[in-house]
């Protein structure tokens, strides 16, 4: 573990005192939806996502995780009002997708960031419109008997409620000293125990490349996480680190100590632990950039289609096939990276040890 005099908790917190919910956000307008690709059943379907504004996550008001910015999608004070305004309108665009995905920037079953009634009167309304899966994200913590077994009463969808939970990493010393969690890795294998055995449905996010690890590491780091999840989980989703503002991974980034994980790497993990048990799933926020997991440029888009295509069917032989010569400098740094002495800063695109992220990528 590199950077082990980083004192990853003391960051956080002082990069959020500078950096935190946009004072000049509307609190009646959500931050985006779309549609996208989804299976449900085996099959291939379309999910509707919608990312609503809030307060923001309780966590990241205070320090928050390394890698994530999704702070700066909060706003300073959100009504329910408000949030009742947002979903109306992202409604409107909604065309009867049989999956409803809900983000906000934290959990939506937490009753500090969205008030019970209005978490009651979505999953009513989802109910009314015959959706078939809802899924959100929620800390451990907020995932009691009691608010479990409310939601799936509350929601009528015959395939249930997919409970999203961001565990990370299953080694506690990476969640600590990394990521800056705050929970154990016990806290989530309880709460997925306590989903399941009352009927719903588990996600659980690994990242890919936390700060501090080598690519090695990280490759092992979220394959050994994996192996130990297998058996709380109906899904696991690979997210490799993408660079996000208000972060620590940027900090790390424009000082040339971070670079994303390469795209070798992700397909790796993903082969890997395809026949764990649990679907297994990647979809590489910014891919492809130099702030998302990318490999020369030149067989970037060929990689991205590869992942999708096994996110889709579950089959690792949609990973093979592919040649660049980047390959071999991938494999180089996996090697050779222990032995170098600071930073590890590879152009990727020339082969060389290149530049920090600046400003304008």
């Amino acid at each position: 573990m590199r950077g082990c005099n980083v004192d990853v908790a003391a960051a956080c917190k002082d990069i959020r005192n500078s950096f935190g919910p946009d004072p000049n956000a509307d609190p009646t307008t959500y931050v985006a939806c779309w549609s996208e690709d989804e299976v449900l059943d085996g099959k291939k379907c379309r999910a509707f996502v919608l990312i609503l504004r809030t307060g923001g996550c309780r966590w990241a008001r205070v320090s928050g995780c390394s890698f994530c910015g999704y702070i700066a999608d909060a706003a300073k004070e959100v009504k329910e009002e408000d949030l009742a305004k947002q979903f109306a309108a992202a409604l409107k665009r909604y065309q009867d997708e049989p999956v409803f995905k809900i983000y906000t920037s934290g959990s939506f079953i937490d009753d500090t960031e969205v008030p019970a009634s209005f978490q009651g009167r979505v999953l009513g309304e989802l109910s009314a419109l015959k959706v078939r899966r809802v899924l959100f994200e929620t800390l451990p913590r907020f995932a009691t008997d009691e608010k479990v077994r409310w939601a799936l009463d509350t929601f009528k969808g015959d395939r249930g409620i997919e409970f999203a939970l961001g565990l990370e990493s299953a080694t506690p010393e990476v969640l600590r000293a990394c990521i800056n969690k705050p929970c154990a890795v016990d806290d989530f294998r309880l709460a997925s125990e306590r989903i399941r055995a009352l009927g719903g449905k588990v996600r659980l996010y690994i990242v890919i490349k936390p700060p501090l690890l080598t690519e090695k590491e990280a490759l092992e780091d979220a394959v050994s996480s994996a192996e130990a999840a297998k058996g709380w989980a109906d899904t696991i989703s690979f997210n490799p680190i993408n660079v996000q503002r208000g972060t620590l991974v940027e900090r790390l980034s424009r000082r040339g100590e971070y670079q994303p994980p390469w795209l070798w790497t992700v397909m790796e993990v993903l082969r890997r632990t395809a026949g764990l048990g649990p679907r297994v799933i990647s979809s590489p926020s910014g891919g492809g950039t130099p702030r998302g997991a990318h490999n020369c440029g030149r067989c970037d888009r060929r990689s991205l289609e590869r992942i999708e295509r096994f996110s889709s069917s579950g089959d690792p032989k949609d990973l093979d096939g592919q040649k660049c010569a980047c390959q071999d400098l991938w494999r180089d740094q996996l090697d050779l990276e222990d032995l170098s002495h600071g930073p590890f800063w590879l152009d990727r695109r020339s082969g060389t040890r290149g530049r920090a992220l600046s400003g304008k990528d």
